[in-house]
C-alpha cells in the first residue's frame, strides 16, 4: 500500500455506524486489489524470491502499465470533446452549457471514468456553495470506488450514498463525509456534512461549509458510473466489478513479457574482460592522515569487468546473440489476450500497425466486440451524465427539464457517411434541414429552426456544413 493510497478513516466509519448507517463495504478488498494492478503496484510487481539457503532476493519487475493503459483507453473512448448534452428548454439549456464549460465535467470526468474503470466505481456528486442563504456554485465533484459507500440500493440503482475524501482548511488535512440521502420530513434530497480532524469532529460551518442542505428537489443528487460488467464478486451489491478484474493473468504476462525483454537487453550487452593487472591505482589520504593505495576501477555503468588473471595482456569480448524475437512474440500474444480480455479485441493493443482509437471501418473489420462493448458501456455512462446534470438543474430551479446526451459513437457509427447522407436527404426534400443541426450540432429544435431559416434567406440553394 503506497503511502499516500486513500482509505475511508476510522473516524467517518464510527460516525455513520453511530448514525445507523451500514454502507455496502463488501467490495473493499477486491477493490484494494484492483488499485495494486491499476497502479502497478501489486505484489506481482516487488516480490522476495528463496535463494534456497535461507536467504531472499528481492526482484522488482518493470512495467508499461498495462491495466492502466486499458482504463485510460475506455476513457477517451467513450467521454471526449465530442460528447454534447444539451436541454431541452432554451433558458436551462444556456444555463446548462455555462455550467459544463465552468465545471469542465466532461473533461474532467474522463480521469474519473478512468477509475471508474480500474475500480469498478466512480460518482459524481453535487457539492454546493452557499453565500447569504443563496446558491452560488454548484460543483460536480469526483469520486472513485475507495470514497463511494451506498446507503440504500437495489440490483438496478442506488438512491442514496455516502461519500468521503480530504480537503483541506486553513492548512489543515480534515477528513470530510457527505451525506446525499432524501429528509423524511421534507421529502426532498439533502446534502449533509461532516469534518473530522483526525478522530475529532470539526464545527463544519465554522470552516464556510453547509452541514445539512436542502436542494429542495427530489432527484438523486448523484450519480454512480459503473462498467457494463455484471459484479460476480458480491451479488446484490450497489458497486460494479473491475474491466479488467477477468484480466489480471493478462496484464501480468504483459509486463512479464516486457520486463524480460528489459533483461535480455541487458543481460547480452558486450562485455569486455579485462585482468585486474591492467588497472592502475592511486594514493588515497584519510582525514586522519592514513595512506593507503586504492585500485582504480571502471565505473559501474561500463561494460567492463575486472577479472583476476596472470596474463597482464587479458583483454577479451563477449557479445551474446540477442533473442528479441521470441520476447517480442511473447509479449504480442499477451497483448492480445489483455484487449480481448477487456472489451476490445485481440489485435487492439499491437507492437505492429495501428493502436489506440481507429476508424469506423477499422473497427468493424477487426473487431465487433469493441463497437458492442462501447455502446454498452456508453449507455451506462450516457445515463449517469443525464442524471447529474439533471440533478444540478432541478437544485437551481429548473423543474422537468429533460437533458440528452449524445456520446461520440464515431467509433461504433461512421458520423462522416451519416452526415453526407442526411445532407443528399436534406437536398432532395426529404428531410428538413433544422434536423441535420439538431442532430449532429446538438442544436434544440427551436435554435435548429432559426439557423436553417437564417441559411435558407440567405443564400438561394442553401447548404449545412458536414
Amino acid at each position: 500500500m503506497a503511502d499516500s493510497e486513500y482509505s475511508v478513516p476510522s473516524s467517518i466509519t464510527r460516525a455513520m455506524r453511530d448514525a445507523g448507517m451500514a454502507p455496502d463495504m463488501s467490495m473493499q478488498a477486491r477493490v484494494a486489489e484492483w488499485w495494486g494492478w491499476y497502479t502497478s503496484t501489486a505484489p506481482f510487481y516487488d516480490e522476495d524470491v528463496p535463494m534456497g539457503d535461507g536467504r531472499t532476493m528481492h526482484r522488482h519487475r518493470v512495467t508499461i502499465h498495462p491495466a492502466r493503459r486499458v482504463c485510460r483507453e475506455w476513457a477517451s473512448l467513450l467521454l471526449n470533446d465530442q460528447t454534447t448534452i444539451t436541454a431541452d428548454q432554451d433558458v436551462a439549456d444556456q444555463w446548462l452549457r455555462q455550467w459544463l464549460a465552468s465545471s469542465h465535467l466532461v473533461q474532467r470526468g474522463q480521469g474519473m471514468v478512468e477509475r471508474a474503470f480500474a475500480l469498478g466505481t466512480g460518482a459524481w456528486a453535487l457539492s454546493f456553495d452557499l453565500r447569504d442563504g443563496a446558491v452560488t456554485a454548484t460543483r460536480p465533484r469526483r469520486y472513485d470506488a475507495r470514497q463511494v459507500l451506498p446507503l440504500s440500493w437495489d440490483e438496478d440503482s442506488c438512491t442514496e450514498c455516502a461519500f468521503a475524501s480530504v480537503t483541506m482548511a486553513h492548512g489543515a488535512r480534515l477528513d470530510q463525509l457527505q451525506v446525499h440521502a432524501v429528509d423524511p420530513d421534507t421529502g426532498t434530497y439533502h446534502v449533509r456534512t461532516r469534518v473530522f480532524s483526525r478522530d475529532r469532529e470539526v464545527d463544519a460551518e465554522a470552516l464556510g461549509m453547509i452541514p445539512d442542505y436542502d436542494t429542495g428537489s427530489d432527484m438523486p443528487t448523484f450519480a454512480l458510473v459503473r462498467p457494463a460488467i455484471d459484479n460476480v464478486y458480491s451479488d446484490g451489491s450497489a458497486m460494479g466489478q473491475s474491466v479488467f478484474a477477468d484480466a489480471t493473468g493478462a496484464i501480468a504476462a504483459v509486463d512479464n513479457a516486457f520486463d524480460s525483454i528489459v533483461r535480455e537487453v541487458d543481460a547480452t550487452k558486450v562485455k569486455t574482460f579485462v585482468s585486474d593487472q591492467m588497472f592502475g591505482s592511486r594514493l588515497d589520504v584519510a582525514p586522519d592522515g592514513t595512506e593507503r593505495r586504492v585500485t582504480l576501477l571502471p565505473s559501474p555503468d561500463a561494460s567492463i569487468v575486472r577479472v583476476m588473471s596472470t596474463d597482464p595482456d587479458l583483454i577479451s569480448t563477449f557479445a551474446p546473440d540477442i533473442r528479441i524475437d521470441p520476447l517480442r512474440q511473447a509479449l504480442d500474444v499477451a497483448l492480445d489476450e489483455l484487449g480481448d480480455l477487456t472489451g476490445f479485441g485481440q489485435k487492439y493493443f499491437a507492437l505492429a500497425g495501428t493502436t489506440g482509437l481507429k476508424t469506423a471501418t477499422e473497427v468493424a473489420a477487426d473487431s465487433s466486440a469493441l463497437m458492442r462493448n462501447v455502446a454498452k458501456h456508453g449507455h451506462l455512462l450516457g445515463e449517469a451524465l443525464r442524471s447529474i446534470c439533471e440533478a444540478a438543474l432541478a437544485a437551481n430551479g429548473f423543474d422537468g427539464v429533460s437533458v440528452s446526451v449524445d456520446l461520440d459513437d464515431s467509433i461504433i457509427a461512421d458520423t462522416a457517411s451519416d452526415k453526407a447522407q442526411m445532407l443528399s436527404e436534406v437536398a432532395a426534400g426529404l428531410v428538413p434541414g433544422w434536423m441535420y443541426l439538431q442532430r449532429f450540432y446538438g442544436m434544440t429544435e427551436e435554435d435548429a429552426r432559426a439557423a436553417a431559416s437564417e441559411a435558407a434567406s440567405g443564400a438561394a440553394a442553401p447548404t449545412f456544413g458536414a
